[in-house]
């Protein structure tokens, strides 16, 4: 609605209006007490990260000292209704065993607590997600170098291209890990392990594997950690039926409580983007009472739905870039 009027108002200019939009959503923020959702996925210095989504130990640390020195770092799970003034919510996707291993104890040092919606199905096999498989298959594979590749991305298309260099690598990573983001769970495997029987792979890296069962129920204790629910297979559920949607919801619910012995009740869909779920995922939550997370820009106020929660992402900025990276998501 707020887009709308701005544009009927100042419909001949984009910087008129993203100007006006600020300077509304400025006056907005004093009526309305926001709430900044921060998402995290990584805690950890690794050698490639495609997707941007590690932040090292050493600035993840400096980022949550920085802001509880300047905002209240409320719980996702708790009820908001009586913040008065604007706070911060932090929150991770995925469940990797970095989560565990570094941002957990300096959250706990910290007294800061955050919430960690967990994809459930590599749980404890020490394998990595299937996005980073991708990674291992096409990015890292040295096979592929000077080869010429054919790959059968079935509904979307297929691949015939001589990779020459890593700059062409590159790109066909990007691609498959698109093509493959858009398939149903069982499609996506069978399409990964034929590129793996075709053209080999990096070996697996037990530095992308998930938490174990263990070691989620040893967060499940802690007094700064909630755990929730973030599918089975970490699939868009916008591709999938509602059937399959609810099967991935309930079953990832389901696991976590019977592995921490708690009830859960958060949830964050995979890629979180509006184009990543639908109605059909909504109603489900929403019969669920699962309060839900989303990954798309935007602040939470008192009318903001608890089934679509935005959030901004945080990259790996030092001490120094941070403030000024984290400033503007309060208007922009």
């Amino acid at each position: 609605m707020l887009k709308k009027l701005i544009k009927t108002i100042f419909p001949w200019s984009p910087t008129v209006y993203r100007q006006a939009k600020q300077v509304m959503t400025m006056v907005h923020n004093q009526l309305d007490a926001p709430i900044m959702i921060l998402l995290y996925h990584r805690c950890a210095v690794l050698e490639t990260d495609p997707q941007l989504l590690a932040v090292t130990p050493e600035n993840f640390a400096n980022q949550v000292k920085w802001l509880k020195e300047r905002y209240p770092v409320l719980r996702f799970d708790e009820p908001w209704e009586l913040v008065r003034e604007p706070s911060i919510v932090l929150t991770f996707d995925d469940g990797y065993w970095d989560n565990y291993a570094y941002a957990v104890p300096i959250l706990e040092r910290l007294h800061v607590p955050a919430t960690i919606f967990v994809s459930t199905e590599r749980i404890g096999t020490g394998k990595e997600p299937w996005c980073d498989d991708v990674e291992r298959m096409i990015l890292l594979n040295d096979n592929l170098l000077g080869e010429k590749i054919h790959l059968d991305l079935r509904k979307q298309g297929t691949v015939d291209i001589f990779i020459a260099d890593e700059e062409e690598r590159r790109d066909l990573y990007y691609r498959v890990h698109d093509a493959v983001r858009l398939m149903q769970p069982d499609e996506r495997e069978e399409v990964l392990a034929a590129i793996e029987e075709g053209y080999g792979s990096f070996p697996v890296r037990p530095s992308h594997r998930y938490m174990t069962e263990s070691e989620l129920q040893e967060l499940a204790e802690s007094r700064y950690i909630t755990i929730g629910g973030h599918t089975v297979t970490h699939s868009r559920l916008s591709v999938l039926s509602r059937e399959k949607q609810r099967e991935e919801i309930e079953e990832s619910i389901r696991f976590l409580e019977k592995t921490m012995n708690k009830k859960i009740t958060t949830f964050s869909y995979p890629f979180g983007g509006k184009a990543d779920y639908n109605a059909d995922s909504v109603a489900i939550v929403r019969e669920m009472n699962l309060k839900t997370a989303s990954n798309f820009p935007g602040r939470v106020y008192r009318n903001t739905s608890l089934y679509e929660l935005p959030r901004k992402i945080v990259r790996n900025w030092d001490w120094t870039t941070f403030p000024v990276m984290f400033q503007p998501f309060w208007y922009n």
